[in-house]
């Protein structure tokens, strides 16, 4: 559980080939509401002094299991959550993939493309998919209220953290 610099400004070396990476990293061994509280939890922590400006949001399956909404947010961090999700749960990756691998379209062409409504859906960063490692997609984390590459590192940070409790030999069972 290390530091991240969610302050830099080049974020060039998020590409489509790297975020693939990250999801196959982290794969977790189970996902349960206790351990999407835990994870919701840890990302409050991970964004530090810029918690006060996003919401994060775990879903377990279908099933808002952690919704946290830091004071500075409005209504529409809610919004671009729920588009984010979409589209992790219709494309099957993380929202920031989905955006990067758009290199031949406008972003118009590829919600038209995709026969997708972009009030409903958007290709940006933030929304992360929850593997468990031998069943699939059980569920999406997702971040809203700073640089798209900020939300995505942070869901994915948190994921990582995770898995790291969750493999943990001296970690305490979830309740």
């Amino acid at each position: 559980m290390g530091t991240i610099d969610l302050h830099k400004s080049d974020w060039s070396e998020l590409t489509a080939e790297v975020i693939e990476t990250q999801e196959r990293e982290a794969v977790l061994p189970r996902f349960s509401v206790p351990d999407a509280h835990w994870l919701g939890r840890r990302i409050v922590e991970l964004s530090s002094d810029l918690a006060p400006k996003i919401t994060v949001s775990v879903r377990h399956g279908r099933r808002q299991a952690f919704l946290l909404a830091g004071e500075e947010t409005v209504l529409d961090n809610e919004f671009w959550i729920r588009r984010k999700i979409n589209t992790v749960e219709r494309l099957g990756m993380a929202s920031l993939r989905a955006g990067r691998r758009n290199t031949t379209r406008t972003e118009a062409e590829f919600y038209a493309y995709r026969g997708l409504d972009p009030l409903d859906y958007v290709i940006h960063g933030g929304a992360f998919p929850i593997h468990v490692d031998g069943v699939g997609l059980v569920g999406v984390v997702a971040v809203s209220g700073l640089s798209q590459e900020v939300d995505h590192t942070l869901a994915f940070e948190g994921l990582i953290d995770l898995r790291d409790w969750l493999t943990s030999p001296r970690r305490e069972p979830s309740v």
